[in-house]
């Protein structure tokens, strides 16, 4: 056979399998990828310069949708990219905000309205150092901030929501349709037991606080 056939026979065949293989490993190891994480990093500035406090564009958009970070950090976007990024609501089932954070959606006094109007079933706003307060089912109470000595509050928040949504797996919740009150009320003493822990310390990573000191600390009864 000629040697020039040979080689252009031998390449394709070589072509042809490579091709197969990308094709099956696109396959197999394909990652969904959550729609309404698209549609957020779509809407941001993509700047990714940190300033959220999260790695990137992408890593703030999942956090909003994920963890119910708030929707006003994007510096670059401004007001009309948390505008926009408030058009994702209607898919959020719980959502944080912080007392300086509350005055983006209307006030403390609109967020009632604002889970009527989105469809959203629990929303915790934190207050600092004199703990945290929830809306759910209608109904308001607050969960008062542990007496604790202050060395760091950087990560705080962070702290009693990401122990928030632990409490509720740990209950064994998968959808918001299973909340009830008292679980909701167990889910916000545990993250206010995790935010007192970690403002003892130093480092916002550092300082988080594990599942088992956390549960030792409600044992323990300390406020």
């Amino acid at each position: 056979m000629d040697p020039i056939l040979m080689a252009i026979i031998l390449v394709t065949v070589i072509g042809l399998i490579g091709a197969v293989i990308l094709v099956a490993a696109s396959i197999f190891m394909y990652v969904p990828v959550d729609e309404r994480v698209e549609k957020s990093t779509a809407v941001l500035a993509g700047a990714n310069c940190g300033a959220c406090g999260c790695a990137g564009c992408a890593d703030y958009a999942k956090s909003i949708v994920e963890d119910g970070n708030a929707v006003n950090k994007c510096t670059p976007g401004g007001a009309a990219c948390a505008a926009k990024v408030r058009e994702i609501l209607p898919y959020v089932d719980l959502l944080k905000v912080s007392d300086e954070e509350v005055g983006m959606v209307g006030g403390e006094e609109a967020l009632p309205g604002l889970m009527e109007e989105y469809g959203i079933t629990v929303v915790v706003e934190t207050l600092g150092g004199a703990g945290a307060r929830c809306f759910f089912g209608g109904k308001c109470w607050d969960v008062a901030g542990r007496k604790v000595p202050c060395v760091d509050t950087n990560g705080a928040g962070d702290a009693f929501w990401g122990a928030f949504l632990s409490s509720l797996r740990i209950q064994g919740v998968e959808k918001a349709g299973q909340l009830t009150e008292d679980i909701v009320r167990r889910a916000m003493e545990y993250g206010n037991a995790a935010g007192g822990l970690c403002v003892q310390k130093k480092g916002a990573i550092a300082a988080l606080p594990t599942k088992e000191q956390v549960e030792a600390n409600l044992a323990a009864g300390i406020c």
